[in-house]
């Protein structure tokens, strides 16, 4: 194994993964065992290996998420115990187009008992795991053709003991859902839990997305920092007409005086409390931010219940503005 290591090292070829405590070594078939092995993963924990590795890289933080994309599959030390485990997810396909509406879940090779329905049939998913409070969850997003996404969280429990044969469940752990929440994790490269940032469809002015600043809770949900929600696509729109909004600090964002908007000025969508004001920018002018008072109704009962914008003084924001996006 060595001698392997060592050329597969010289020649550029050696093949691994980095987990948040441990470094796993990738061997495809015939490399150190029979074809019918498979691809074959030797982990080297962190601990007791000190002299091997970089110091940087030894000490666990104590929150952490691991993007594991759209795969299915993830492995760690998770209890500590030197013993690394695997957390497998399968979609169950509902139809010809790879589309699907549930999931299982498999802790060490054994399946939890108990298919996890997903609502609505979707055709791709971004899986996150997540060590928060001393907790473990799965945060999964689900991609939809109305481009909506979803994200439910489910959280990991596992036995203190590593395997229990009598368990109801499952020998190693149960999973359990928590709750749905209709965002997503934005961006690549959020590793932390306790500032991470998750985006979602909130139509405030035609179709359009906004972020927020959130941590992990403690059961397990995101909890958003404030109440102030950036646009995450930068929407230009142009006046139609002469408005009077208010000008506002960039420090402190509170309300300095009315300042009128000539027709024809071009603004940037910049902040929303998603209830009561949309803060504009003019392009090309970082220095002024500007304020518009709007109105949000609730529209439908139950599970079609959806929100709907208006902007104070005004029948719609058509009326005010030209450049609106919206969703086919």
């Amino acid at each position: 194994l060595r001698e392997k290591l060592e050329k597969d090292f010289d020649e550029g070829t050696l093949y691994f993964e980095v987990g948040y405590n441990y470094l796993s070594v990738i061997f495809n078939p015939y490399d150190i065992e029979p074809y019918v092995a498979g691809q074959r993963f030797v982990d080297i924990p962190f601990a007791g290996n000190e002299n091997m590795f970089n110091s940087r890289y030894l000490k666990a933080p104590g929150d952490y998420m691991v993007s594991i994309g759209n795969g299915y599959r993830f492995r760690s030390d998770i209890l500590g115990d030197g013993v690394v485990d695997r957390i497998n997810i399968y979609r169950d396909y509902c139809d010809e187009y790879d589309n699907f509406d549930a999931l299982t879940f498999y802790i060490n090779d054994q399946p939890v008992p108990k298919s996890f329905d997903i609502g609505d049939r979707c055709y791709d998913l971004e899986t996150t795991y997540v060590h928060a409070n001393g907790k473990d969850y799965i945060y999964i997003t689900f991609w939809y053709d109305s481009d909506d996404t979803k994200t439910k969280v489910y959280s990991i429990d596992f036995n203190p003991d590593g395997y229990d044969p009598l368990a109801e469940d499952n020998p190693y752990g149960t999973v359990n859902e928590v709750g749905t929440i209709w965002k997503g994790l934005y961006g690549k490269i959020t590793l932390n839990p306790m500032n991470m940032v998750l985006e979602e469809r909130e139509d405030v002015i035609g179709t359009c997305f906004v972020t927020n600043r959130y941590y992990v809770g403690e059961d397990g949900l995101p909890v958003a920092e404030d109440d102030i929600y950036d646009f995450s696509s930068w929407n230009r729109l142009t006046t139609r007409k002469e408005i009077t909004m208010k000008k506002v600090s960039q420090e402190t964002r509170q309300v300095i005086e009315d300042y009128v908007v000539p027709e024809g000025t071009n603004l940037l969508m910049y902040y929303t409390d998603c209830a009561s004001y949309v803060d504009f920018e003019i392009a090309g002018d970082d220095d002024t931010l500007l304020r518009m008072d709007i109105i949000k109704e609730i529209k439908g009962e139950g599970d079609w219940e959806y929100y709907m914008y208006y902007p104070v003084g005004a029948e719609s924001f058509d009326e005010l503005f030209s450049g609106i996006s919206y969703a086919d």
